[in-house]
Parts: structure tokens; sequence; C-alpha cells
């Protein structure tokens, strides 16, 4: 921060001398007690409907949240225009996979039967029940 010095012989000039003696001479005013007494009376007239406009704005402003809501509500309600229907886009890599899936789910249900695991279906190369494989133990 950078400190301004200011020079007193400035404040010695004839100029400050002048305006020294214009406010030196200045009378300071008192109020009177007259002055005053008539001043609070009108501030007292002045604050008494305060508490009547108080009590208007506490019945006042329910009332005007109620008739804006219900103002609100109306319009809401008895909207002529049909409400759009938004648009759903679609992407026909998911549907087209999901319908592919379902196919081959069904596909191997009707190979494998009704209560198989379709991995289960699988041949095995077996003679007389000395050769297992992973897929036998798996099912396990």
């Amino acid at each position: 921060m950078k400190r301004t010095e200011f020079d007193d012989t400035l404040l010695e000039g004839s100029g400050q001398e002048f305006v020294r003696k214009l406010v030196a001479n200045v009378p300071d005013d008192e109020l009177s007690m007259a002055w005053r007494s008539s001043l609070n009376e009108r501030l007292r007239a002045e604050a008494v409907p305060a508490p009547k406009r108080q009590r208007m704005a506490w019945f006042l402003r329910p009332a005007l949240g109620l008739a804006f809501t219900g103002a609100l509500a109306a319009v809401v309600m008895l909207r002529t225009s049909p409400m759009e229907t938004p648009t759903v886009r679609k992407s026909g890599n998911l549907e087209a996979a999901l319908v592919q899936d379902h196919q081959q789910t069904i596909v191997m249900s009707d190979v494998a039967g009704f209560g198989m695991n379709p991995m289960e279906s699988r041949p095995t190369e077996t003679s007389m029940g000395e050769d297992w494989s992973e897929v036998d133990f798996e099912s396990l």
C-alpha cells in the first residue's frame, strides 16, 4: 500500500485560514424542546396506521397465495390443447439384439426339452459311465 504524505504548509495557506474563520463563526443551533415535542407528536400520529396495515397484510397475503394457486390449478386442469406425447427414439440395434436373443432361447428350450438346461443337452462321449466331462461335473 502506498502512503501519501501531505504537505503541512498547504494547511497554513490564506484560503485555509478563511475557511477556518467561516466555520468558527457558524452558530451551534440547538433544537428547542417545543420543536422536538411537535416532531414526536407527528411521529406518533404516523405510527398508528402501521398495525392496521400489518393486520390487513396478514389476511391478504395467504388469500392472494390461494388465489394464485387456484388460478394455476385451473389453467393446468382446463388446458384445451392436448398434451404432446413424448416421442421415443428407436434404435434398431438394441431391439434386434433382444429379439434375436429371445429367439435363440426358444430354440434352445425346444431342443433341450422341458426342465433341462441347454448346457446339459450337448452330446458327451461316455463309455459305460466312466468318462465324465466337465459339463457333467458342473451339472452336479
